[in-house]
Formats: structure tokens, sequence, C-alpha cells
């Protein structure tokens, strides 16, 4: 008889706490939590409103204030919530800005789930403040029906692990075709781009969605191993004093004069832009066909000025 009258109490809690678990998450109806109880019963046993209602008392003991509105009940105050910060809840508004008009269908999903989570969990006297924000769209809410399916495009072959053929339009407006593997589609500043790495030459290219014209699936596999070129620079004077490493970078050797930084996987047209605006603070050291770039790209300048 005490092995029974423990195993009853045992799952008495068991069906309180599930119940706490639920009515954190949710407002439900007593028909509804009566449906969400029996779902996870392993005893198949059935449940009352009177049953319900009695776990509704226990709450309240417990501190709970239980509310009802529109025939649903939820609980007032959550029994965990986090210290947010005024910062804290309006990143979480932005994120959930952003969220919205996240064409990214896996991407969008995942994130709305987390802001859920988290929001749940805002303290009640911060809620208000939470609903009543007003947060600016994101530039990138607005995407014409081929910026849409280019998209929808890269997250099918992207899962398919086959290699695709990219033909775009480079920053001189000319027509460019290369075939890459897929690696991420990427938001930055506003705008969103196709993170891709050509194989043939070892870089990571961040290609801007509004220049893509198309993708065209292959039939070779992606190898799905990226070994991005590795570009050596050095960097001396005020630079070098005042330079902070980025994400990609590490730094190789530095003396009084100046600081030797090896940097994987940055997007090419990025880094280059990047370097050229050090002007003679810095210098490329390898690859051979990053600093032949940077001689065009200087010799391009001069031209404006012969």
């Amino acid at each position: 008889m005490k092995k029974t009258r423990r195993s009853t109490t045992s799952f008495a809690s068991y069906r309180l706490f599930e119940l706490l678990k639920f009515l954190s998450n949710n407002s439900a109806t007593i028909p509804e939590i009566i449906e969400y109880l029996s779902s996870i019963d392993p005893t198949h046993r059935k449940y009352t409103s009177i049953t319900v209602y009695k776990y509704f008392n226990t709450l309240r003991a417990m501190g709970l204030p239980l509310k009802k509105k529109n025939y649903k009940y939820y609980l007032e105050k959550l029994p965990f919530s986090f210290n947010f910060s005024k910062d804290d809840i309006k990143a979480l508004k932005i994120m959930s800005v952003c969220a919205e008009h996240m064409p990214e269908k896996t991407a969008n999903a995942g994130i709305t789930s987390l802001i859920e989570n988290l929001s749940s969990k805002i303290s009640n006297d911060k809620k208000d403040y939470y609903k009543e924000l007003d947060i600016i769209e994101p530039e990138f809410k607005d995407h014409t029906d081929k910026e849409k399916k280019l998209i929808s495009e890269f997250e099918k072959y992207s899962k398919e692990g086959l290699k695709v053929c990219v033909l775009y339009r480079d920053e001189k407006t000319s027509l460019k075709n290369i075939v890459v593997d897929l690696v991420d589609i990427i938001y930055k500043e506003g705008k969103i781009y196709f993170n891709v790495y050509d194989s043939l030459k070892g870089c990571i290219i961040n290609i801007p969605l509004k220049q893509v014209v198309s993708l065209e699936q292959l039939t070779q596999k992606s190898k799905g191993v990226f070994v991005p070129t590795t570009v050596t620079y050095k960097i001396k004077g005020r630079l070098k004093e005042t330079y902070v490493l980025r994400d990609y970078e590490t730094l190789a050797s530095t003396s009084e004069s100046e600081s030797v930084i090896v940097n994987k996987g940055e997007d090419e047209t990025e880094l280059l832009r990047r370097l050229f605006g050090y002007c003679d603070l810095c210098e490329i050291i390898s690859p051979k066909s990053y600093k032949e770039k940077m001689i065009e790209e200087l010799d391009c300048m001069l031209k404006n000025y012969a």
C-alpha cells in the first residue's frame, strides 16, 4: 500500500509540474488543459475539470496567481523569469522584427521560436515595455518575386549538397559565371548576401543578392569542406598601434615597427577594399594573386588622374 501511495503522489507531482510548464508558455481553456494532460500521462488516466481545478488551487497555494481571459487560463506571474534590462528587451524586439521579414524559412522559424521562448520569460513589470517598443523595419523586408525564388533555390540546393553555377553582376555590372559550393545566407548592414566558396581560388565570396541573376544546380557533389585562401599582410605606424583583430584574423608576429597578420575566410572583395583603405600603412605579403589585384586597383585609380 505504501508503494502505491508514493507512486500516486509521484504521478500527481509530475502532472502538476507539467501543468506549470504548460501554462508558463501557453494560455488554455479547461478542455485544452485536459487534452494536454491526457496526452502526456503514461497511465492513460481520464481527467475532468474537477481535477484541473484542484491543480489550480495547488498552484495558487504556491503563490502563482492564475488569471482567466476569454475562457483561457494563464499565469499572470511566471515562476521563472529573466531579469532582462531594457537594452536586452530592445535587442529581442529588434530580432523579432527582423525575423518577421527574413525570407530564409529555416532561419525564420528558428529565430522566431527562440524569441517566443525568451520573450515569455520577461518579467511582468517589463512586458508592456516590450509590447510598446516601436522598431524600424529592416531594409531587406521588401523582396521581389525573383529574389524570393533565388533564396528558396539557395536553401534547396544547399540541403541537396551539389555544386551550383552562379550568374551575377560584379561591381562594374559585368556578368560573371562561377561554380561554387553554397555555404550560407548572411545578413549584413540591412542587406542579404549569398556566402559561397570558390574552390578554384580557394576563397569565400559574399555575393549581394541584388546582383545575382540566376542559380543553376550541377551534378557535381559539393565536398562540404572549405579551405579558404590564407592572406598574410603586415601593418605599421599608427595603424599597428590602434588595430583590432577581426574574426578571421590571427596575429602571426609583432615587433616595435610592424605586425604580421594572417587572414583566413574573409570575403575577397571586402578584404581588398579594407586593406586598400589603409594606404601605405599596410602591405600584402602573400598570396601573389592578392598582390596583383591590389596593383590592378591602383592602376585603375591612377588612370583617373592621368
